[in-house]
């Protein structure tokens, strides 16, 4: 049988003392929930100072390395402008002191001859025109010649009748100079027809021996 357990009396003074027991308890407990978010709240902020710290000196040094990589490229690109005009003005030069090619004496020299078409919607320039009563040739100038300029090179006699009309009957040939070649690249030429012009010492050299007539 279980016991009996005697609890005191319930009085409106107890009960009094009770609710005003629990009110400081819940009192307390606000405070501490309270002093909790703010202690959060601070170290959320500061964290979130810490990242925006992080992040803008992190764009700083994007921005700077993406600066030093422009400085570079335009380093980089006034060397190869450089170069691209020194090789058209030794080549211009040097060929128009002798005005010949592959043996034919020419009565005519234009350079940098740019000709534009919308009827035909067609535009190119070329760096060495020079003609006579019967031929014409044309000549690329390229401070390192690459085998895309081989390709490019193939379209001009067609191109260049039809942007110059007063052409159309003239025997047409071809040279690439250069003062550096790509591997293999003044075979290629040579086996398409195309005459290689390069500096040998203080004179360049025509090598025309299997120049083709376009």
């Amino acid at each position: 049988m279980r016991s009996k357990t005697n609890y005191p009396k319930a009085t409106f003074e107890s009960a009094w003392a009770l609710s005003l027991k629990n009110e400081r308890e819940t009192e307390k407990l606000r405070e501490y929930l309270l002093e909790s978010q703010k202690k959060y709240d601070k170290e959320r902020e500061e964290r979130e100072k810490e990242r925006a710290e992080y992040k803008k000196q992190r764009e700083m040094e994007w921005q700077k390395l993406r600066e030093e990589i422009k400085a570079i490229h335009q380093e980089v690109g006034g060397i190869g402008q450089s170069n691209g005009e020194f090789a058209e003005s030794y080549f211009i030069n040097s060929l128009m002191n002798s005005m010949q090619f592959a043996g034919q004496e020419y009565d005519e020299f234009d350079y940098n001859l740019g000709r534009k078409s919308k009827l035909h919607k067609l535009q190119r320039e070329y760096d060495i025109v020079m003609w006579n009563g019967n031929s014409a040739v044309l000549i690329e100038i390229k401070y390192k010649a690459r085998e895309k300029d081989v390709i490019k090179m193939l379209k001009h006699p067609a191109v260049f009748k039809e942007l110059q009309p007063q052409f159309a009957n003239y025997d047409i040939y071809l040279g690439l100079a250069a003062f550096h070649f790509d591997t293999g690249i003044e075979q290629e030429l040579l086996n398409q027809g195309i005459a290689v012009i390069k500096q040998v010492g203080e004179t360049i050299v025509v090598m025309d021996e299997r120049l083709k007539v376009f």
